[in-house]
Order: structure tokens, then C-alpha cells, then sequence
């Protein structure tokens, strides 16, 4: 059975139209949808489909008890995520989709007894532990891939640590990780092409609120003779857009606007990955 949705569209159904009927026909869909095709990625499947409900509730999209609709998926995505751990291979996407999840099981004020919510902080340890030892274990490295890894898991950090999780489980390969990006950056002679990956380091060292990174990266853009900008411009277009449409985190989109593919990704980041910058 193909599938007509996949995550990020249901998410842009419920932020971009005020029409909760057909809203929740569609999610009642596509829910039949992933369940009937036994898929369990975050783009088409259970994972995706666990965040977005829990999401949604913690958003007051959908009225219900989050843990208690989310708790067949919750145990069956307790085990993907071991099973994920021990995985010999380091997907960071896939990683990252997993802290994504559990991070917005965490964020939700809860009213099960502790017991109930242990697995969850149990699993993010465990992902963020490897996702450190993959941090300490590249930042001397600098491929392409390499560096947008670890933008997107420093980025990721710098949200956790002001959302749900105690900076001690990343703080070992935080640091480290934001000084070799920063170092990286000053030795590359053109920025050109660079401005996505800028863009997240930007907002991860704004979010965490470290005036000498914040100072290192301004002064890295403007002191460039391929990319001067200023103060205002580091961000590219796309994520400005994104800000503006979501101040204060107020989800609300005017029904005319319309987001391509790739916009409707950088919104999920947004909403993911940006608790509050300045």
C-alpha cells in the first residue's frame, strides 16, 4: 500500500489550516496508514508518527492523555532504539530522530507516575552517549558530511540542554565539538556554500547563550573577503523566514502561505531544534 503522507506534510496540515476536521480525517488516514504498512522510520512510519501526535498534544492541536495514546508505540519504539544502540553502524539522521522523539516525550508534563516515563530518559542517555563518542571521535575530521553531522547533533544539544535533558549527559563532547567547528571555519578560506551549516551553528551557540562563540562566529562571517555579512544576515533566508512566521513559537501560519518540500524540513528543524535565540 503506498502511502499518500509522510510526517513533515501532516505536521504542515496542522500549523498552515484551522480546519480540525479535515485535519483529523487525515491523520486517522495516514495512522491506518503507517500501522497497515508495518513501516517504522520517522519520515513515513511509527516514529514519525509517535513525535507527531505527541507534538500535537503538547500543542493542544489534539485534546488527549499523550502517554496514554502513545503507549503501544512507546514500548515498540523502546526497542527499535536499543536495537538502534547497538547498531555497529552510527546513522546520525536516524540517532537524531530518535532524540527528537524523546525529547518531546520529556517536554510533555506528564502525569504517570515516574516508572512510566524511565524509559524514555533511559533511551536518551543512551543515544546521546553515542552520539558523544561519535562527537570526540570526528572533530578532527573534516569532511563535508563530517561537519553537518556535527552541526546538526550540536545544534540538537543546544536545545536539549535548554528543553529536558542536564547539560552533564553532553557537555564531554559539546564543547569540544563547538571550538573544532569554530576552528574549522576560521581556516577555510571561502564560506561560499557554507551558509546552511553557518546558519545552525549560529543559532545553536545563540540558543546556548555563550557570548564568545556568538562573538567568534559574527567575527568569522564578517571578516571574510568571499562572505561579508553582518550582525542580521548570517542567517539565510529560509530560517529567517521560519522565525518570522514562528514568533515566540506561536504556531500559526496564514493559510496563504505555502512551503516547498524543503521549507516544510526546515520548519520541522525549527520547531525541533530552537527553543529561544536572540
Amino acid at each position: 500500500m503506498k502511502q499518500k503522507h509522510n510526517t513533515l506534510d501532516m505536521l504542515y496540515t496542522y500549523v498552515s489550516t484551522n480546519f480540525k476536521d479535515i485535519q483529523d480525517k487525515i491523520l486517522e488516514d495516514w495512522a491506518s496508514e503507517v500501522i497497515e504498512n508495518g513501516n517504522h522510520s520517522f519520515e513515513k512510519g511509527l516514529l514519525g508518527l509517535g513525535w507527531l501526535i505527541a507534538f500535537l498534544v503538547e500543542n493542544d492541536y489534539i485534546k488527549g492523555d499523550a502517554d496514554e495514546i502513545l503507549e503501544d508505540i512507546d514500548d515498540t519504539l523502546y526497542k527499535l532504539t536499543i536495537g538502534e544502540v547497538l547498531n555497529p553502524k552510527t546513522e546520525i539522521e536516524q540517532l537524531l530522530c530518535y532524540v527528537t522523539y524523546y525529547q518531546q516525550r520529556l517536554q510533555y508534563k506528564s502525569k504517570a507516575h515516574f516508572y512510566r516515563r524511565f524509559s524514555h530518559f533511559e533511551c536518551m542517555k543512551l543515544l546521546l552517549k553515542k552520539l558523544n563518542n561519535f562527537l570526540l571521535e570526528t572533530r578532527e575530521k573534516t569532511s563535508v558530511s563530517l561537519i553537518r553531522d556535527q552541526i546538526n547533533i550540536v545544534l540538537k544539544y543546544s536545545f536539549l540542554v535548554k528543553t529536558c535533558v542536564n547539560e552533564k549527559l553532553v557537555e564531554e563532547a559539546f564543547y569540544p565539538a563547538v571550538e573544532a567547528l569554530l576552528n574549522f571555519f576560521r581556516q577555510q578560506e571561502e564560506l561560499k556554500g557554507a551558509e546552511e551549516d553557518l546558519a545552525k551553528l549560529y543559532l545553536c551557540v545563540q540558543q546556548y547563550d555563550n557570548p564568545y562563540w556568538i562573538d567568534s562566529i559574527e567575527a568569522i562571517c564578517t571578516n571574510a573577503e568571499d562572505y561579508p555579512l553582518k550582525h542580521n544576515e548570517i542567517i539565510p533566508f529560509c530560517w529567517t523566514n521560519i522565525c518570522i512566521c514562528f514568533p515566540n513559537r506561536i504556531l500559526s501560519l496564514d493559510k496563504q502561505v505555502s512551503l516547498s518540500k524543503a521549507e516544510r524540513y526546515t520548519l520541522y528543524l525549527y520547531l525541533t531544534n530552537i527553543k529561544q535565540v536572540h
